[in-house]
This record gives structure tokens, C-alpha cells and sequence, in this order.
């Protein structure tokens, strides 16, 4: 969308070149990341804008529009900037899962000791944070997650010295650990900059040795690492840069893992006694940091792995090509008879069109009326009002609203489908009663309904599965943390199986116990297996199953425990069974589904999968359908 990557050397410009090149362009969108180093109307940069602006509103253009983002937009005084008009505050993301849950680490009776270097003032910090970080290390790197401890001094001397103290420990030995010197500002140092970038790339990486940083005040930038999971202040938070807290927690909040992985992170920040307070009043969005003491601090994960030991429990299924995707251009493809006609067409009024509306006067208090009047409010003659409305409407229905040209494209099919298909004669769209009739609820809901379901069928393209050669095993997925209930399970062959409530763990029980199971796993985001489908609202979506079976008879099954249940679930089930059915014909292996309601299994007394299967099919009150056409 940008274009070529920009030469530097062969399109080195100087500012004033620069600057002449953008203001080539008529219209001009601004996009600041870390706004907050630009807020003041002072800055050059600022300055610089109001230039652009200036000089391309003579043009009759203009910059359209400035968008600013920050992690913490407020001034060093601590105010939120006066031009921010959406906020979403930390605890927000803390509570929706988008990032790590903050934790304070206490120290009681901890104190400064006496020395020459910060590593001998601040050494029983470090030591407790030295002991967070290495719980953290055996947890998670069974599941490949290398953690990584963030510590903050005050100035490039104190660094130098904690990085020496640090490194004579064999966890953070020659390249394990890495010192960034900032100045004043929070900036990194020209020395350090590269290494610094070529840190924050690779550090969250498979091969990264790194396990400590140690950085002078805080990186002022946004740091993108995702590992942090310890965090030590060894300096005050108490400086007149009111947003040090906020940052503090910024170094470690990113995931590790996808939100809805099922590992529910957290972010340890050791912290002063003199510190708690602090927290509690400068940090925004009504977030509430819980606190314990640091040593009672646990990663709040287990690793689920494969058991080598259990392989005889392991289960393929069978990798098919998607049957659905997403299509290129469906308006492209759109024609007239790919709209179906209403199933009821409409009548025109054979009336005069009455353009005057009543109007009565009622007293408040005695709720008498105290005036009658009647106003002419012509109705709308402008046909070009109304097509423009349905177009819009049609295309956004269709889920094709910011596609360039669709209003090019619909607005004719629109105009012959008002002009010829909605009523029960062609009409003239200048007639005031025919404009007054489209403006009805009924009619809207027509057209757009029709419009509707014809982009969205075209929009998702639908073709026979194929089976690759190889099928995947369950053992293939890899190691990964998990903070909910496990179950310990006999016939699967992980050390443990996650379960995301308690249906699912009675169910896994269930399963471990029956007579008729070889072997099961329970499927998660890990897996690596989905299905995809149609949703309710047309677009293309994924359905993570919850178990898979395999039967003493060879024969294998997807199982969906269920609670409630929304308009979602009839379309991965429908589509769940489709898979079953190819991948039946392709492998050669029995597969059915079953969606497992919990009222269901909170009756069912059996001790076996088939038995549990025909009561699900005879309280459904069909045979199995799982082998029939959906």
C-alpha cells in the first residue's frame, strides 16, 4: 500500500526536500505513535504541521486529519493531554485479558545496606527478584517461554555495577544478560541504540540467550518484548515524572501468548515499602494492583507437554484442505439474478399523498389540550437521497461498506431492483408516495435483506475438501503454560489435560473411565486444529472443538461440551459434521460429532462413549446424522 521500501542512500533529502515532496500530495493523514513526545504546540514537529497544513489549504487540501497514540498520554506533570478523546484504561486491558496481570512483589523488612555500588545497597532486591524470576524459568521454559527479569537504576554507574553483580550468577552469565544506558530523557544512548534494537527483536525469540536487562531510569520508547515477567525498581518512583509507575508496569505487561490461550499471564514488580501508596494513587483507570509478599509469588501456570512415556495414547486426525474462504472481488461477480426477488412484493398506495402532519398542544401539568394545528411537511421528491441510502445501507449489510467502487458497482443494482422488483408494478422513483413507501420498515428490511444475503454468498467461496498426505498428531503439538483446572488423565498422551471449566474436567473424567476409549486429548488454541464456518452474521470464523476420541474399534470422534448456547452453536455444529463426513471418506477412518449439552450429561448414567452417543441421538430424537448430508 506504501509503495517501495525508501532508499536511503539514493533518496537521502534534506528537510526541506522532504518537505516539498509531501506537500505534493493534496489531502494528508497524520499518524503520531508515542504521541506523547509531541504534545507541545511548540515543537518543531508541530510546527511543521501547521505548515503542511497551511501550504496545502491553498491548494484547497489540507492535513484531513491527526491521529495520536500513546501508551501514556499524559505530560510529565502527570495530566492527561487535553485532546485525547478515547481511552482505554490499563485496567480495562487487565480485566478483557489483552495484557499480563500486574502483581506487587513486597518485601518486609527489607533495607539498604551499607556499600560502595548499588549491587551492595540493593542487594536484597535483587536477590528476591533474582529468586521470582528463576520460579518463572522452571515453569515456563518446559513450554519453550523464556522469561526475562527487567531491572531499572538510576543512573549509567549503578547499571554498570548491578550487570557486574548479576553476571557472576550462571543464569545470567556472558551474553545472558544485557545493560542499555539512557540519558536523562530516557533515551537510549547512540552506543547502545543497535544493540538495543537487535535486543528487543530477537529477545522473545527461540534462540535469544538473553534472560536479564538492566537499563538506566526506563526506555522512554515503546518496548515491544513480550517475556518480561520480573520487573525491580532500584530507584524512587517518586520523581517529578508523575507516569513512572504506568512505565514501570509498561516494561512487563505485554503476552507471551495469544489472549484466550489459556495461560493467564502475570508480571511481577518488586517493589520498596515507600512505593505502596504510590501505586495506588497514580496509577490510572481504577486498576487495582493485588500484593503479596514476593516470595509466596507463583507463575500461576503449569506446562502441558507430551508424555514420551504415553505414546501409545497419542491420535491422528487427518489434515483437509478448508472447504470455505474468503473470495476475491464477490461484487465483482454480483449480477441481477443473483438477488432473489421478495417473497411478498409490495403494494403501492392508490393515494394521494398526504403531506400535512397534526400537531396537538397539551398543557404539562393539567394534561389538557390547549392548541391544534396542522403543518404541510412535503414528502421527499429527491430520488437520489434514497438510492444513496440504500446503496450505503446494502453494501455495509454485505459486509463490503469500505470496498473502493462498491458504490460505484451496487448503486445500479440497487436502482433496478427499487425500480422494477419491490412492488407489484414497476414504479417511477420521482413519485412522493413510492419514496414515501421506501422510507418503511418493511421495505428497508427487503431490499437489504436481499442485497444481503446475495453479497454474502458470494463473498464466501465453497469447495470440496482434499486430504493431505500427512495427518497431524496430537503429540505434534508443541509445550505451552496453562493457569486453569488440569486433569490427570491415564489414556492421553499429555502429562496432563487442560480443561477450561468444570463441565469440561467432569467430562475429561468421564472420558479417562469409559470402557469403550483407547485414548483422548483435549483440544486448545495449541492444537493447531479449527474448523471453519459461516457465522450468523455471514462472515468467516473459526470453532476451536473441545475433545477428540479415539474408540477401542478404531473409530475416532469430535466432542463439544455445551452450556448455554447461542445462535453460533447450529453452525459449528453443522459444520463440524461436514468435517466428520469428509474426513471419513478421505481417510478411511470412521468420524463422528457429538455436541455433548450439559443438562444432557448431568443425566446420562452409562459408562461409555457408544452408550452416551445413542442417548445423545435418541433424546435429540434422530438416528445419528454425523455420515448424512447436512
Amino acid at each position: 500500500m506504501l509503495g517501495p521500501r525508501v532508499n536511503r542512500d539514493v533518496d537521502a533529502a534534506s528537510a526541506e526536500e522532504l518537505f516539498d515532496r509531501i506537500a505534493t500530495h493534496d489531502r494528508l493523514l497524520v499518524v503520531n505513535d508515542e504521541a506523547h513526545h509531541v504534545w507541545s504546540e511548540k515543537l518543531k514537529w508541530n510546527e511543521t504541521i501547521e505548515r503542511l497544513h497551511s501550504a496545502l489549504s491553498e491548494r484547497g487540501g489540507g492535513v484531513v486529519s491527526q491521529l495520536d497514540f500513546s501508551a501514556t498520554p499524559k505530560n510529565q506533570k502527570g495530566r492527561i493531554f487535553r485532546h485525547v478523546v478515547v481511552d482505554y484504561p490499563l485496567k480495562q486491558a487487565v480485566d478483557d485479558g489483552i495484557v499480563k496481570t500486574p502483581l506487587i512483589g513486597e518485601i518486609t523488612g527489607a533495607a539498604v545496606e551499607l556499600g560502595d555500588s548499588a549491587a551492595q545497597r540493593y542487594r536484597q532486591w535483587l536477590d528476591v527478584a533474582v529468586g521470582r524470576w528463576r520460579k518463572f524459568h522452571e515453569t515456563l521454559s518446559p513450554s519453550g517461554k523464556r522469561p526475562v527479569l527487567f531491572v531499572m537504576c538510576e543512573d549509567t554507574q549503578a547499571a554498570d555495577e548491578v550487570g557486574d553483580y548479576l553476571r557472576q550468577r550462571p543464569d545470567f552469565a556472558g551474553d545472558r544478560l544485557l545493560v542499555i544506558h539512557t540519558n536523562r530523557s530516557g533515551d537510549i544512548t547512540k552506543d547502545d541504540l543497535d544493540v538495543a534494537r537487535k535486543a528487543a527483536r530477537e529477545i522473545d525469540g527461540p534462540h535469544s540467550n538473553v534472560r536479564c536487562i538492566v537499563s538506566v531510569l526506563m526506555l522512554r520508547e515503546g518496548w515491544d518484548v513480550r517475556n518480561v515477567c520480573v520487573v525491580v525498581t532500584l530507584r524512587s518512583l517518586t520523581a517529578k515524572a508523575k507516569i513512572l509507575p504506568e512505565q514501570a508496569l509498561g516494561r512487563g505487561l505485554r503476552r507471551m501468548t495469544p489472549p484466550g490461550s489459556g495461560f493467564d499471564e502475570r508480571v511481577v514488580v518488586i517493589e520498596h515499602d515507600a512505593f505502596r501508596d504510590l501505586w495506588s494513587s497514580e496509577l490510572d483507570g481504577g486498576l487495582v494492583v493485588e500484593r503479596e509478599d514476593a516470595d509466596k509469588i507463583e507463575p500461576g501456570a503449569v506446562t502441558i507437554f507430551v508424555d514420551e512415556s504415553k505414546r501409545l495414547y497419542d491420535i491422528a486426525i487427518p489434515q483437509l484442505t478448508r472447504t470455505l474462504a474468503r473470495a476475491d472481488s464477490p461484487l465483482a461477480r454480483l449480477q441481477a439474478e443473483d438477488i432473489d426477488d421478495p417473497s411478498q412484493r409490495l403494494e403501492v398506495p392508490d393515494v394521494a399523498p398526504d403531506e400535512y402532519i397534526a400537531y396537538r398542544g397539551m398543557h404539562l401539568i393539567d394534561k389538557v389540550e390547549v392548541e391544534r394545528d396542522k403543518f404541510l411537511v412535503p414528502y421527499a421528491e429527491d430520488p437520489s437521497g434514497v438510492l444513496t441510502w440504500y446503496t450505503q445501507s446494502a453494501a455495509k449489510a454485505g459486509g463490503v461498506g469500505g470496498l473502493a467502487g462498491a458504490f460505484a458497482t451496487l448503486a445500479p443494482l440497487v436502482r433496478n431492483y427499487l425500480l422494477n422488483r419491490v412492488f407489484d408494478r414497476p414504479v417511477d422513483l420521482a413519485d412522493k408516495v413510492v419514496l414515501r413507501r421506501l422510507a418503511e420498515n418493511d421495505a428497508q428490511q427487503i431490499v437489504i435483506g436481499a442485497f444481503q444475503k446475495a453479497i454474502r454468498a458470494l463473498a464466501i467461496s465453497e469447495r470440496e475438501a482434499t486430504i493431505t498426505e500427512s495427518a497431524f498428531r496430537v503429540s505434534e503439538t508443541p509445550a505451552f503454560p496453562w493457569s486453569r483446572t488440569t486433569v490427570e488423565a491415564k489414556r492421553t498422551v499429555f502429562n496432563l489435560t487442560p480443561v477450561d471449566n468444570a463441565l469440561e474436567r467432569r467430562f475429561a473424567e468421564f472420558l479417562d473411565r469409559a470402557t469403550d476409549v483407547a485414548a483422548l486429548a483435549k483440544l486448545t488454541l495449541n492444537s493447531r486444529f479449527a474448523l471453519e464456518y459461516i457465522s450468523s452474521t455471514g462472515a468467516l470464523r473459526y470453532h476451536y472443538p473441545d475433545f477428540v476420541v479415539r474408540l477401542t474399534d478404531d473409530s475416532c470422534l469430535i466432542l463439544e461440551t455445551k452450556g448455554l448456547e447461542d445462535v453460533e452453536v447450529a453452525l459449528k455444529d453443522q459444520r463440524a459434521r461436514r468435517w466428520c463426513r469428509d474426513a471419513s471418506r478421505l481417510s478411511g477412518r470412521s468420524w463422528t460429532y457429538h455436541k455433548v449439552p450439559q443438562v444432557a450429561f448431568d443425566q446420562f448414567t452409562g459408562e461409555s462413549v457408544n452408550s452416551l452417543c445413542r442417548y445423545l441421538d435418541a433424546r435429540e430424537g434422530h438416528p445419528d446424522t454425523s455420515q448424512d448430508g447436512d
